[in-house]
């Protein structure tokens, strides 16, 4: 494994996001990527970061029925912090850890492809999160699947910006996220820019973290099936059996005819 896996340059697999997830791999954005964000972000900034600025959706507006309303500059910072508070809605046992890397992976590498017009301030905290194994705690229920996974993702949201009630999981317990995050010597909070929330909580990343480690997980549940199946396919199975030791044969009653090989196999898929 190298010691950083570069996102931007080549699609993410399945095996990417395991071993990042899972084996905590190391991860870096290319320059090429950070490139092509700078620049987007500096055309929002300047063409529509001002109070006369044509109305652009969740940049200089409100969010869902409050579209058409424009938001003044003065008021976007607290806006980002309004827009994740009001969805951190979650309940219940909190997500397990390697299903949290994967989120907060799987979010960053959706604006690898500069689509978004997120600000480097998500995506290097992102990165820091994963560097340090800063995870969040997010509660498993409470996303409806509309509009994105939009509860958890707040509460994954509110830990990287360091907010007052949100967690972290440290050593499978709770801490306040602003303890975990200045023990890492990270900055405390993280300074959001317009759009940036709603590009944290849009998007179902929880429901795809969840479905990319499954099938992965499935994935070696079939390996281990086939083995077991491969054995089964070259063995005699009948009883008693002929055995031969040091040129002698003798009959061997062992119930090999048994289906529990199989049904375990079976059982596994």
């Amino acid at each position: 494994m190298a010691e950083y896996f570069t996102l931007g340059d080549v699609p993410l697999t399945l095996d990417d996001v395991a071993a990042i997830a899972r084996q905590r791999q190391r991860i870096q954005v290319s320059d090429n990527v950070k490139e092509k964000l700078l620049a987007t972000r500096s055309m929002i900034e300047f063409r529509w970061m001002n109070d006369d600025a044509p109305l652009i959706y969740s940049f200089n507006t409100g969010v869902g029925v409050f579209k058409n309303t424009r938001i003044s500059m003065s008021d976007i910072a607290q806006f980002q912090h309004n827009i994740i508070f009001a969805h951190a809605t979650g309940v219940g046992s909190d997500l397990p850890e390697d299903v949290v890397r994967a989120i907060l992976l799987l979010r960053l590498n959706a604006f690898m492809g500069d689509y978004s017009g997120v600000s480097m301030n998500v995506v290097n905290r992102i990165v820091d999160f994963l560097n340090h194994d800063l995870v969040p705690a997010i509660p498993a229920q409470g996303s409806v699947g509309a509009s994105g996974d939009l509860a958890p993702l707040a509460h994954m949201a509110g830990a990287l910006c360091g907010f007052d009630g949100a967690f972290m999981i440290k050593e499978g317990v709770r801490v306040p996220a602003t303890r975990a995050i200045a023990d890492c010597g990270l900055p405390p909070d993280m300074k959001m820019l317009s759009k940036d929330a709603s590009a944290l909580i849009n998007g179902s990343t929880v429901s795809l973290a969840i479905a990319a480690l499954a099938v992965i997980d499935s994935a070696q549940l079939v390996k281990h099936a086939v083995n077991i199946i491969e054995i089964e396919l070259n063995s005699a199975t009948d009883n008693p059996l002929i055995v031969e030791e040091k040129g002698i044969r003798r009959a061997v009653s062992g119930g090999h005819f048994h289906g529990q090989y199989i049904a375990q196999a079976m059982d596994l898929l």
